[in-house]
C-alpha cells in the first residue's frame, strides 16, 4: 500500500513538472475577468484544426397549401339549369264509327260488332269494365263478321279465338262428355284496314290430344250421370267400341264460344284492354 502511494505521488509530481515547462517554468496564476494579460491566446497549428465538418442547413420551401374544401359539382344555380322537357302527349284524334251493328259501350271506347245475330242484347254502358258476354244464336254469323273500334284510342290491336268440346253423336242422341273439359284455342291477330278488322273463319275445331281409353270412360262416367239404364249404355258402349280418337266418328268436336280481344292506347296514352265473349248454343 505504501509502495503505491508513492508511485501515485510521483506521477502527479512529473505532471505539474511538464506543466510547468510548457510554460516557460512559470505559473501566471488565474485568469481574471477585464485583465487581458492573463487571457492565453493558442498559437501552436496543431491545435488549431478543425476536425468537424462545417453544418450546411439546406432551406426547406414552404409548403403549398390544399384546398380541402369539397368541389363543386356544379357551379350553376339551380335556377339557371335547364332540366328536359316533359314529353306532352299527342291528342289522338278520334276513330270514327261507321260501321251497324251491336254496339259495346266502355268509357275508352266503343266495339261494334257487325254480321252476328244474339239472343241477348248489350248492355247501354260497361263503363270501366273489362269486358262483355253476350249470347249468339248461332256459329254462321260469325264467318263474315267484322269488328270496329272507335273513339281516341290508337295502336288497336284486336285477335279472336275460340273454346270447343267433345261430344258423341249418334243415332241414340247426344252425349256431352263433360269429364274432357274444354279446348281452348290460341290468339289469332286479325287483318283490318283502319280501326275496322276482318273476323277469322271458324271451320274445323280443334280439341286436345285424348286417348280411346279416356273418350270411353268419360262416356260411361256421363251416361251414369244421366242416370241411363243398362240397356241405354249397352247400346252406346256399342256405338264406341271402334272408336280411336276425338277425329273419328261418332266423335264430334263443337264450337262452344268465340271470343274477342281488343287493346291498345287511350287519349292519354295509357294502355287498355277488353274482351267480348259470345255463347254458342249447343
Amino acid at each position: 500500500m505504501r509502495k503505491f502511494t508513492y508511485s501515485f505521488v510521483a506521477a502527479a509530481l512529473l505532471l505539474a513538472s511538464c506543466g510547468e515547462q510548457r510554460l516557460g517554468g512559470k505559473s501566471h496564476g488565474a485568469i481574471v475577468l477585464g485583465d487581458s494579460s492573463t487571457i492565453v491566446t493558442e498559437t501552436d497549428p496543431q491545435f488549431l484544426k478543425d476536425y468537424f465538418n462545417d453544418i450546411t442547413v439546406t432551406p426547406v420551401p414552404d409548403p403549398v397549401p390544399t384546398d380541402t374544401s369539397t368541389p363543386a359539382v356544379n357551379d350553376v344555380p339551380k335556377d339557371t339549369v335547364a332540366t328536359p322537357a316533359q314529353a306532352t302527349p299527342q291528342p289522338v284524334a278520334a276513330a270514327p264509327a261507321t260501321m251497324n251493328g251491336l254496339k259495346f259501350s266502355f268509357d275508352q271506347c266503343v266495339i261494334a260488332v257487325s254480321n252476328v245475330d244474339v239472343r241477348t242484347q248489350p248492355k247501354n254502358d260497361y263503363g270501366r269494365n273489362s269486358g262483355a258476354s253476350v249470347s249468339a244464336k248461332d256459329l254462321a254469323s260469325f264467318n263474315g263478321a267484322k269488328v270496329q273500334v272507335s273513339g281516341k284510342v290508337s295502336d288497336i290491336k284486336v285477335e279472336q279465338r275460340y273454346s270447343s268440346k267433345l261430344t258423341i253423336q249418334t243415332g241414340l242422341g247426344k252425349l256431352y262428355l263433360q269429364d274432357l273439359g274444354s279446348y281452348v284455342s290460341d290468339w289469332k291477330g286479325l287483318q283490318g284496314s283502319g280501326n275496322t278488322f276482318n273476323s277469322a273463319a271458324l271451320g274445323n275445331p280443334g280439341f286436345k290430344n285424348v286417348t280411346a281409353a279416356a273418350i270411353k270412360n268419360a262416356a260411361q262416367k256421363q251416361l251414369r250421370r244421366d242416370r241411363n239404364s243398362r240397356t241405354v249404355v249397352n247400346k252406346w258402349n256399342n256405338e264406341l267400341k271402334d272408336v280411336r280418337s276425338a277425329n273419328q266418328s261418332p266423335c264430334k268436336i263443337i264450337f262452344t264460344q268465340v271470343q274477342y280481344r281488343i287493346s291498345g292506347k287511350d287519349e292519354k296514352g295509357k294502355s287498355f284492354q277488353k274482351l267480348l265473349q259470345f255463347d254458342l248454343p249447343y
